[in-house]
């Protein structure tokens, strides 16, 4: 039974028993008891009813900061509501990769929504409301998978954790909320802690944006302010607000689990624990023994330029077995030598395909960029990396030879490796020595750039798309031409 949504204020049930008829109150009593205990469920906190408030006139709402905020429970509440209060609505909440919505976003929305007001469909991942309404579940694994969505239409689209997202997903996403049905303003949603692939962008567009980038003043808007950012040439920008979450605005986990902030304190690494136990945005800019900075890198970025006026282009890749979330990524990074003996960073093609995938991704990154080389580590897989691209040549209609394979050998530590294409870029620490770098990316990577800023040399990990840069930078820039060179390593 439809219940008129005036009785979900307590106010309004009380003036109606009063002058409902017994016929009344026996025939549409029960239901409404029933819709005010599960309305019961959507009770929200006070940070997250501000939260709320605040979704509900601004176009685009960021909820984030420190671990067990009660980010996530909002999230799905308010998602809730919009299906609910409006009866054939659509809306969509993503993660970056399915297993984490399936790990903790489906599982919690069942708890919630199952059986009263939805039913749960396992192959669509959808879940049908009562009423008409739909809210979809779903993952954007790869940076094109945005386009398995053209024509479709939300009334809200929510990112959880959207630091995981790059922000041409989440850019295009805005071009989907289109009311479905009347009622509904149209509107997106996020939630998060800081770090992750996307943290400088999420900073950006919501925390800290610059003063000159925010419409009528110099001034970053404070937290909970409802904000436009400065129009540009036919640009209408949407309206923005930044909720910042601590774990204090959520008593009922500290009340669950008391013990929760003591292991939040426990995290050795300084800036994570600062990050997740404060939510604190600046701890993460710069990690403690990391070879490049964030902002380093912001301030040796430039403008796209004509590729031709180069000396020479070289396409590294770091080859990993698989196409499954259990592999690595294959690191495919396009970099130009300037006549100036500086180095550029073109293009970032990484991918977790299989062999054949990634071999006709890393040729058709050297055919659009015309790169001379194709610099492949071969300590995987041996001479197998090797045929990979050279059979995708053939596929792409080139002869093997058209594009020289050079393969490189990883002999020692990745520290030295690596420091030598960071020092291109200066000290990390001293930003008066970036005036003399070498090294500038050419556009945004945030992929790479979050890899580059966040590894550590003693970690043991081992990041593919930092590695694919390693390669084709030292290849142009420090490597003896000789086939099968081992890398500076």
């Amino acid at each position: 039974m439809s219940v008129d949504p005036r009785f979900l204020d307590p106010k309004f049930v009380a003036w109606w028993l009063k002058r409902a008829s017994p016929e009344e109150k026996e025939h549409s009593g029960p239901a409404i008891l029933a819709e005010m205990k599960e309305r019961g469920r959507l009770l929200l906190q006070p940070k997250q009813q501000l939260a709320e408030e605040l979704s509900q006139r601004c176009d685009a709402l960021l909820f984030g900061g420190a671990a067990g905020g009660g980010k996530s429970f909002w999230l799905l509440i308010h998602m809730a509501r919009q299906m609910l209060d409006y009866p054939g609505n659509r809306g969509i909440i993503f993660r970056r990769v399915f297993p984490s919505l399936n790990r903790s976003i489906i599982p919690r929305a069942q708890a919630l929504l199952e059986p009263h007001w939805a039913r749960y469909n396992k192959v669509e991942h959808n879940f049908y409301f009562h009423n008409g309404s739909i809210l979809e579940c779903a993952s954007l694994q790869y940076a094109d998978t945005v386009n398995d969505y053209q024509g479709a239409e939300y009334g809200v689209v929510a990112f959880e954790e959207v630091t995981e997202f790059l922000e041409s997903q989440v850019d295009y996403f805005k071009s989907r909320l289109r009311a479905p049905v009347d009622g509904p303003r149209p509107h997106l949603i996020a939630t998060t802690n800081p770090g992750g692939v996307g943290h400088r962008w999420v900073k950006r567009e919501w925390v800290k944006p610059p003063g000159d980038t925010v419409a009528g003043g110099s001034l970053a808007p404070e937290p909970y302010k409802i904000w436009t950012a400065a129009p540009k040439a036919n640009e209408s920008p949407m309206t923005r607000c930044f909720v910042p979450a601590t774990l204090d605005d959520n008593p009922a986990l500290l009340q669950r689990d008391p013990a929760y902030r003591d292991r939040l304190r426990s995290i050795k690494k300084a800036s994570l624990r600062k990050a997740l136990e404060q939510g604190d945005w600046d701890a993460i800019e710069k990690v403690e023994g990391a070879l490049w900075a964030l902002d380093q890198i912001e301030g040796l970025r430039v403008p796209g330029f004509d590729e031709s006026t180069l000396a020479k282009i070289a396409v590294g890749v770091d080859p990993s077995g698989g196409s499954t979330t259990s592999h690595d990524e294959q690191g495919i990074i396009v970099v130009g030598k300037g006549y100036n003996g500086h180095a550029y960073v073109l293009d970032d093609r990484s991918c977790r395909l299989n062999p054949n995938g990634w071999g006709l991704r890393a040729v058709q990154a050297a055919i659009d960029h015309k790169a001379e080389e194709i610099v492949v580590e071969k300590n995987y897989g041996g001479d197998m990396a090797i045929s990979v691209i050279k059979n995708a040549m053939r596929q792409l209609g080139l002869h093997e030879k058209a594009i020289k394979v050079e393969p490189v050998t990883a002999s020692r530590g990745k520290r030295v490796r690596a420091e030598p294409v960071a020092q291109l870029y200066g000290d990390p620490d001293n930003p008066g020595s970036w005036d003399s770098a070498e090294a500038h990316h050419v556009g945004t990577f945030d992929e790479l750039e979050e890899q580059m800023t966040q590894w550590i040399p003693e970690s043991g990990e081992s990041p593919d798309r930092m590695d694919g840069l390693v390669w084709s930078a030292t290849r142009l820039l420090f490597a003896q031409k000789k086939k099968g060179w081992v890398g500076v390593s």
